[in-house]
């Protein structure tokens, strides 16, 4: 599973201010295979294969050994408190004889010292509520679909939000590796809409079968269409990315190039004119809307028009993150 979040991503704040109830939900959809699953990639929420019959616990608390998050929830946690006076603490350094004679009455050595006090936070004891929400055969291979989230809601309206929120994405993210957040009167429909774009990874030096793959998810292409297709596919293996990504499923016609963790360039090929550099937590700003993006204070993304010089554009902006990185 990725490593844990410091702040809430850009993404999740940016689908809160679209959210106009006080009560949301954190939750996430995501389809795994059967063969994920029999390599127990859920076995962190208690979700595995038996001789293709699925067995799956409606709620349960994650365990300790999922990660940070998951242990402060069931174990409570303490923290440094700097704002509050420091106090005096007795420290140990274990027992000593008199004089060094054994003889003698041992004695525990002590010192007093000034220290930062601690409070304890109690556990919350968070449950995460598992719901199967499909499952299908694809090409001879089965896939489901999962709806993962915090059984509780969390009130944009409580002081404790921000420091809540923050909590709930870490726990969801610790055992299911997605997160995503929706208002409490979401659809199951509405739901699954949310997978429209999952991605498919495939090595970049794969020119044909990658672009095969990409005109064969299009349909209604001109022979100009094709090749411009392919001038961008062309243009961005020649930056030396180090995978190609392609939407999934219905969305074939999302396509870019993965060249780090935290930079990755796609767009959508069947309309918008514009196409997105995306510094951090693309998977879930990919999953955005056009004004959704736009609106966000906080962008982690350029939009890049395609105008006369967009591969000048986007040759300066993906080098100048690469020369950060390294």
């Amino acid at each position: 599973m990725k490593k844990n979040f410091l702040r809430t991503p850009s993404f999740i704040s940016a689908k809160l201010g679209f959210i106009t109830e006080d009560e949301v939900i954190i939750t996430a959809i995501r389809s795994f295979s059967k063969k994920e699953i029999e390599a127990n990639l859920l076995s962190k929420i208690a979700i595995r294969l038996n001789k293709d019959e699925l067995y799956l616990t409606n709620e349960l608390i994650p365990m300790s050994e999922s990660g940070r998050y998951s242990r402060r929830n069931r174990d409570g946690y303490s923290i440094i408190r700097k704002d509050l006076p420091k106090i005096y603490k007795t420290i140990s350094c274990g027992t000593r004889y008199p004089f060094g004679n054994t003889s003698l009455t041992p004695y525990e050595l002590c010192y007093e010292k000034l220290v930062y006090q601690k409070e304890f936070i109690q556990p919350k004891n968070w449950t995460l509520s598992i719901e199967l929400l499909d499952s299908n055969n694809k090409d001879g291979n089965m896939y489901y679909t999962f709806k993962v989230g915090l059984s509780n809601s969390l009130d944009k309206t409580k002081d404790e939000f921000e420091t809540n929120i923050l909590f709930a994405l870490n726990l969801l993210q610790e055992n299911f590796g997605k997160v995503d957040v929706f208002s409490t009167s979401t659809t199951k429909q509405e739901f699954m809409s949310t997978q429209n774009v999952a991605w498919e990874i495939f090595p970049a030096g794969e020119r044909d079968e990658n672009l095969e793959r990409i005109l064969n998810g299009m349909s209604k292409l001109t022979p100009q269409d094709k090749e411009n297709i392919k001038d961008k596919y062309d243009f961005l293996t020649s930056m030396n990315p180090e995978s190609i990504i392609l939407g999934a499923g219905g969305m074939s016609s999302y396509f870019g190039a993965k060249f780090t963790e935290n930079l990755v360039v796609f767009e959508n090929l069947e309309y918008g004119n514009a196409i997105y550099v995306m510094y951090d937590e693309w998977e879930g700003l990919s999953k955005m809307t056009r004004t959704e993006l736009l609106s966000m204070e906080n962008k982690k993304f350029d939009r890049v028009k395609h105008t006369e010089n967009w591969k000048n554009r986007i040759s300066y902006l993906v080098y100048s993150k690469l020369k950060q990185l390294n």
